[in-house]
């Protein structure tokens, strides 16, 4: 996969991403928004297992947020099984000097729309942190819609949204001013399902497993 955008491209991965993975990767305000399953720290170690792993998942659903020289992050999905086949989670995470820009949100609706055409799927969600603001404003902009909720009882603070096919995909405006001040935290995992791995190199991605603890 190779799909250019304005700010960014979204790409397959490959072995030699791994010195960026694990520079970028091993950053605890990346690490805090994602799940258990991602590393911290994030070593050349779980940078090289993880690339080893999705560079031959079959099929592809992992990939690298990148520039032309470097990987500054990464988006992936978690596809459902059995009766939930057609549904899927989104999870991601960008390098902490890109947030901010607007890259997120350019990416998060490009690569939503790449989803719903390669895969069978109806429907695609995210769960964020309820506080992560930065990674809640890019699923709204890309037409998320808030799901739920956490009760009061619930440990674990996180929001589910969600985009049905068909729904219009909201394109980002070239520039975000909203994104500007202060810096959003541009991360989510697949914390039911972005950017520590599921006991297998899979979850590594800084996607993780991969966006939130999305994004």
């Amino acid at each position: 996969m190779h799909l250019k955008l304005h700010s960014s491209l979204i790409r397959s991965w490959c072995l030699a991403d791994a010195v960026a993975l694990q520079r970028y990767a091993n950053n605890r305000n990346i690490w805090i928004n994602l799940r258990d399953v991602f590393p911290h720290p994030y070593t050349m170690e779980d940078a090289t297992a993880f690339l080893k792993y999705v560079t031959q998942e079959k099929p592809e659903t992992t990939f690298a947020i990148a520039t032309a020289s470097e990987a500054i992050g990464c988006i992936g999905l978690r596809l459902g099984v059995d009766v939930h086949c057609n549904s899927a989670e989104v999870g991601y995470w960008l390098r902490e000097p890109f947030w901010g820009r607007g890259i997120m949100s350019e990416v998060v609706a490009a690569f939503t729309r790449y989803a719903f055409e390669a895969f069978d799927l109806q429907r695609i969600y995210a769960e964020p942190f309820e506080n992560n603001r930065g990674s809640i404003r890019v699923l709204e902009k890309a037409g998320f819609v808030c799901e739920a909720r956490p009760a009061a009882v619930i440990e674990i603070p996180i929001v589910r949204f969600t985009l049905a096919r068909g729904r219009p995909i909201i394109p980002p405006p070239m520039q975000e001013s909203a994104d500007r001040s202060p810096p959003p935290r541009t991360t989510t995992s697949f914390r039911s399902a972005s950017t520590r791995p599921l006991k297998s190199p899979a979850s590594r991605c800084a996607a993780g497993e991969g966006s939130s603890r999305a994004p």
